[in-house]
């Protein structure tokens, strides 16, 4: 009686506990575990162990000379690495954009103009100072004044100029002390400086002063602009010719000894194809006018077939026989 009654109350609980998710899940886990350790054994046990080390001995095989000689050769080649000059450790690759300048291209000095001339002292023959004679008046006379020549200048960097010295001297001798004589004789010189820097001036204005494209690096970057970008050219493919100007005589004056440079391109006919491009200016626009005249009239030389480059120099020499020196007039009355 108490077992059946028992087994009556335990069913319905025991319905009770398996529909509960808990217990659900714990079986489920509980048997896929067994179903984990029940096929293990029969899981291939390959992958679980390493593979054991196969060592075997290889007899040695002796290679005939033909067969040697069907091996290819995998050793790496030594490079033969050009020697190193001394003159490119310090040379400089230039931008892609710029062109390569040349290094045939003539060099020039700068050329600065001197817009003061040398002082020259005014014309007459040096004399010695001497002293005035006292005066026959029983008044005392007064104090000589010390002379502007002997007055040592006050800052002891200043050099003395002989020329002035020599001018402050001839304006005393053979006169008083008096200061308008001094300022008198002293006018001329001053005068005469003056008058020869206005001159120079209005010839530089006349000459079309221009110091634009005068320099060496200007020139380089010109000429590599026109060589190898406009014209197309490479290399050294050029000649290079120097041709004596006439000197133009409005620049005697200024005894100065500009040059300039043009680019010239002449045909199979060693005819001039289009314009001469300035390679390096002469500061002056009447030196670059002269020297275009002076290529317009010289004779080319070309045995190729194709067109030739020359790089022609056109030089002004400053010389005797270009600024003859006026002659004076005649009739100058007799001395005395």
């Amino acid at each position: 009686m108490f077992r059946s009654s028992f087994a009556r109350s335990i069913v319905p609980t025991l319905h009770r506990v398996v529909r509960q998710p808990v217990w659900i899940a714990t079986a489920l886990s509980v048997g896929a575990h067994g179903l984990f350790w029940a096929a293990l054994p029969i899981l291939p046990s390959s992958s679980l162990t390493e593979e054991p080390d196969d060592q075997r001995t290889v007899g040695v095989v002796e290679l005939s000379p033909e067969e040697q000689a069907r091996i290819p050769d995998f050793s790496t080649p030594s490079l033969q690495l050009p020697p190193l000059s001394e003159s490119d450790l310090y040379s400089l690759t230039p931008l892609p954009n710029q062109a390569p300048p040349s290094q045939f291209f003539p060099p020039f000095p700068p050329y600065e103009p001197n817009l003061y001339p040398p002082y020259e002292p005014p014309p007459g023959s040096p004399t010695t100072r001497q002293n005035p004679s006292p005066s026959p008046s029983p008044s005392p006379s007064p104090s000589p004044s010390p002379a502007a020549g002997t007055v040592s200048p006050t800052n002891p960097s200043v050099a003395r100029n002989p020329d002035i010295d020599r001018l402050i001297e001839r304006s005393g001798s053979g006169q008083s002390s008096t200061p308008g004589n001094s300022s008198q004789a002293n006018r001329p010189a001053a005068e005469r400086l003056q008058s020869r820097l206005a001159q120079n001036r209005a010839a530089y204005e006349r000459l079309g002063r221009n110091p634009t494209g005068t320099t060496t690096e200007e020139a380089n970057l010109t000429f590599g602009d026109w060589f190898y970008n406009q014209l197309g050219r490479e290399g050294n493919d050029f000649k290079e010719a120097e041709i004596p100007a006439t000197y133009p005589p409005e620049a005697c004056p200024l005894e100065i000894e500009p040059a300039a440079v043009y680019g010239v391109v002449v045909n199979s006919e060693a005819n001039v194809v289009d314009e001469p491009k300035l390679i390096q200016s002469s500061g002056f626009q009447l030196f670059n006018q002269k020297a275009l005249e002076a290529i317009a009239a010289y004779e080319f030389e070309n045995e190729s077939d194709s067109d030739q480059v020359y790089l022609v120099t056109v030089k002004f020499d400053h010389t005797a026989e270009s600024c003859q020196a006026p002659t004076p007039a005649d009739g100058s009355p007799p001395a005395g």
